[in-house]
């Protein structure tokens, strides 16, 4: 496929910092050199991503590690205490609000099973969702909390912010999610 546009700093920038995210989230901690060989990223590049990271609290720096040619690196990792990020899972039968660092390691979690003796309404299973999510911000600071996800079962049409399709759930036909 022939792309017709071209790509501006600001997404350039936003991928590497992801890039960066992810390999440190999976390497748990390593060496800046580390990290720009790993994603092939420029030594430089890394180190002014890093500078933000660590200026946001997002990543801290943990000691040194041996290096190549004998020097010491300082190894960074993610923070695990600063903040967090609240995700939602929506099946069938239930509903799941949790909230997890940026390494993804659970904090709390909360299910919520549908009563199978009645037919649930989902603008109420929504309003509860939302006044889980409300709950965990009140509790460990509106400030902490960097983003919320959800994951919703079947296809999701997200130019309509609707499920397209869930079997033996005809309740989320027509609901806007996003709001």
């Amino acid at each position: 496929m022939v792309q017709n546009r071209g790509i501006n700093q600001d997404v350039t920038q936003e991928m590497n910092r992801s890039l960066l995210l992810k390999n440190l989230r999976r390497e748990g901690m390593c060496s800046r050199a580390y990290l720009a060989s790993l994603t092939g990223l420029k030594q430089a590049t890394v180190t002014n991503i890093m500078k933000d990271f660590l200026n946001w609290g997002i990543v801290t720096e943990v000691g040194f590690l041996n290096g190549s040619k004998g020097r010491r690196s300082i190894g960074v990792s993610i923070s695990q205490d600063r903040y967090r990020v609240i995700g939602v899972r929506l099946a069938r039968k239930h509903y799941s609000v949790g909230l997890f660092d940026l390494t993804g390691t659970q904090i709390t979690k909360k299910r919520v099973d549908f009563n199978p003796e009645e037919q649930p309404d989902a603008e109420d299973i929504l309003n509860q969702i939302a006044a889980e999510m409300h709950a965990l911000m009140k509790k460990y600071g509106k400030d902490t909390i960097l983003a919320a996800g959800m994951a919703v079962p079947g296809p999701f049409i997200a130019k309509k912010n609707r499920i397209a399709l869930i079997t033996g759930a005809d309740i989320w036909k027509d609901v806007d999610l996003k709001k």
